[in-house]
């Protein structure tokens, strides 16, 4: 669950995965029914499931442990370039270059910048 709000700030200088979290009403149904679903399939229907009942210290636990991607993104997206760029590894993906090659990306902001002259 935590990666799915992880998931909605991809840019290197996002910071805030919270911005306008109300704002899209399909992803707040996928994030609140996947909580449902979990509780439900190790709460209620652990015997079909072959999951445990948990006490609320490990559910807690649980929730501690799944929200350590959003400080972990948090810290990676204040690391330095510079930092980055002497480690040589040319198998890290720049999403930002590679957005913009994409030829999607390019109808998408042609159009955009079309709608701003108007």
């Amino acid at each position: 669950m935590f990666n799915e709000i992880n998931c909605r700030k991809v840019g290197r200088r996002e910071f805030n995965v919270f911005e306008a979290f109300t704002h899209n009403i399909y992803f707040l149904l996928i994030l609140f029914g996947t909580f449902i679903t979990q509780v439900l399939f190790s709460h209620y229907l652990s015997g079909i499931f072959g999951t445990s009942v948990m006490s609320r210290s490990e559910w807690g636990a649980c929730i501690a442990t799944g929200s350590t991607p959003l400080l972990i993104s948090f810290l990676v997206k204040l690391t330095p370039a510079a930092w980055v760029d002497k480690f040589g590894n040319k198998s890290i993906i720049d999403e930002d270059r590679n957005a913009e090659n994409n030829p999607v990306y390019k109808i998408y902001k042609g159009a955009t910048e079309k709608e701003g002259d108007k």
